[in-house]
């Protein structure tokens, strides 16, 4: 039986991983509620 041999240098820690994805779930929902509020905001004033 062989055993399997990590490379160091490739392992990303869960923690990593988890933070990566929240990270970015959180920036990528909060730019879509600017987007959306900016534009009723600006439709109801009457910019456009």
């Amino acid at each position: 039986m062989s055993r399997k041999t990590r490379k160091e240098g490739w392992i990303v820690p869960a923690g990593e991983k988890l933070a990566m994805i929240f990270g970015n779930g959180s920036a990528a929902a909060l730019n879509q509620f600017v987007q959306s509020f900016l534009s009723v905001y600006i439709l109801m004033v009457g910019m456009c």
